[in-house]
């Protein structure tokens, strides 16, 4: 994103493509897995400093997660060998750091 003096504060979208689940359980790894999907945020970018060259991103994403990750979760969860197993969050969050080099 360009840098604007006058504007330290932003606002922006993202749209992604990739890796946005994982399953691991140790101890059981046959049930381990990656899953690939779209994720959709937004997020903010705050900057600061004198020539507003350091900032901070803060971003919420939504991952699209696939119906085989759905199965593998549900697999995971009635399998009476594993007795612990936390929900994953429907929603992630990132917090940046950011600086320019010139």
């Amino acid at each position: 994103m360009p840098k604007v003096p006058s504007k330290p504060f932003r606002v922006y979208g993202t749209v992604m493509y990739g890796t946005n689940a994982a399953i691991i359980v140790i101890g059981n790894s046959h049930h381990n897995n990656t899953f690939i999907g779209p994720s959709v945020g937004g997020g903010i970018e705050m900057r600061f400093g004198r020539e507003k060259r350091k900032g901070l991103n803060i971003d919420l994403f939504v991952p699209f997660r696939s119906d085989e990750y759905n199965t593998a979760v549900n697999n995971v969860k009635n399998d009476p060998s594993i007795s612990d197993f936390t929900e994953p969050l429907p929603f992630t969050i990132s917090v940046g750091y950011h600086f320019e080099i010139k």
